[in-house]
């Protein structure tokens, strides 16, 4: 995993996760697939990408009774 995506407003509207192979990741910094967990088109988009380099190793948030918040951290890669 290399970022994460969605739609946001008072609520997490909608959450996807951006994955790339660490090989693609380091050369050419582009997103080979994106998974989307689901949910609607409310909110406004969000979209965030790791450094190259670094990969997502967890995704953070805060709930209620419903998703109010996610954020995506990333970490350093050792080189392969």
């Amino acid at each position: 995993m290399i970022g994460i995506e969605g739609r946001s407003g008072s609520k997490v509207d909608k959450l996807g996760i951006k994955c790339s192979t660490l090989s693609n990741w380091n050369a050419s910094g582009t997103v080979q697939y994106t998974a989307t967990a689901g949910g609607g088109s409310g909110g406004s988009a969000f979209d965030e990408n790791c450094t190259q380099g670094y990969v997502l190793n967890r995704i953070t948030g805060r709930s209620g009774s419903l998703v109010d918040q996610a954020q995506g951290a990333c970490a350093y890669v050792w080189p392969y």
